[in-house]
């Protein structure tokens, strides 16, 4: 069963593990999502503003872990 997730962006909604999103993967709209712990499927809709920032902060991070 996949339910549709907008208010927990950074959580899975069955087991609050903190989910990590690959930016390069998203799309604008619905993403399907699995929770690397219990292995359940949600649905996260994304704006393009969203996903920009999602990049901006992994890109900040990998220069940050380089130095």
């Amino acid at each position: 069963m996949e339910i549709l997730v907008q208010s927990f962006p950074y959580r899975c909604p069955y087991c609050n593990n903190e989910i990590i999103y690959d930016p390069e993967k998203l799309t604008e709209g619905e993403n399907e999502i699995t929770c690397p712990i219990c292995n359940k499927k949600f649905i996260r809709i994304f704006n393009m503003d969203q996903i920009r920032l999602l990049k901006q902060k992994a890109f900040s991070s990998s220069h940050e872990e380089a130095k």
